[in-house]
């Protein structure tokens, strides 16, 4: 046999082999199940649980704003603030979400009225309730407590000393608060506390809310708390959460302006 027949015939091999090895791989990949074929999916984000995305407005020492941790002003130019809540609450609608619902939490040292300008700004977002706290662990509460109301329908059967969320009435539009028969708590320049006419211990507020509106249905009963702009934040916040324990979960607040 000549050189040349040899070199034909193992190139003839050669190219039966080759052919039959791609013949076997198209076999392989026809025989995989079309289920089986990874096909390019689109990504969609975890919707997160209800009541995850509540917004938290942090008031610093120095009155600087933050939500969730983007810088939203200050307590004298809080005009970002409202801005901010704004877009926040266009989001939500937009995902199907009606909350309006905002936690503040402020230094307990910082002087009222800095809070409520925070208050003011955010109720001109249109957000409500509101819910104010001054440490972590009342920040942990609020968050449980905003997110079991909003899992649930309005006007769950929840009370207040189960962790409802008190509602702030705006007195400056309640002609309630003129009447004599209504329950109001004074916290005094000095720092005591009144519930009416009467000096009480801060220890026994609670008691004291409890025997005046022991006999007025969960849902008509309504405490003004009356406070000046120095008061420590600390302690109206503090004031307002006995005043909900008490089985409060409609709270005015009235602002004395300082005496000049």
């Amino acid at each position: 046999m000549k050189t040349s027949d040899v070199v034909f015939l193992a190139e003839a091999v050669v190219s039966r082999a080759l052919g039959l090895a791609a013949l076997a791989c198209l076999c392989v990949v026809s025989c995989v199940p079309a289920e089986c074929v990874a096909r390019p999916q689109r990504l969609r984000a975890a919707r997160p649980a209800a009541g995850a995305e509540i917004p938290v407005v942090f008031v610093g020492p120095r009155g600087g704003l933050s939500v969730d941790g983007n810088p939203a002003g200050t307590v004298d130019r809080p005009t970002r603030l409202t801005a901010a809540l704004k877009g926040i609450f266009r989001r939500r609608r937009g995902e199907g979400l009606n909350s309006r619902a905002v936690i503040i939490k402020a230094p307990a040292e910082l002087h009222h009225d800095s809070v409520w300008k925070v208050v003011a700004a955010a109720k001109r977002a249109g957000a409500g309730p509101l819910r104010l706290v001054s440490d972590d662990a009342q920040l942990g509460e609020a968050r449980r407590a905003l997110q079991t109301s909003e899992a649930g329908p309005k006007r769950s059967g929840l009370s207040a000393a189960d962790g409802a969320t008190p509602v702030l009435r705006d007195p400056s539009t309640d002609p309630e608060i003129l009447k004599e028969s209504s329950i109001v708590v004074t916290i005094a320049p000095d720092g005591n506390l009144y519930v009416g006419r009467r000096l009480v211990p801060e220890g026994e507020l609670e008691a004291a809310v409890r025997s005046l509106t022991g006999g007025i249905p969960e849902a008509e009963r309504v405490v003004y708390l009356r406070t000046h702009l120095d008061a420590p934040y600390g302690q109206v916040v503090r004031v307002i959460e006995t005043i909900r324990k008490a089985g409060v979960n409609q709270i005015g607040l009235v602002t004395e302006e300082r005496r000049r």
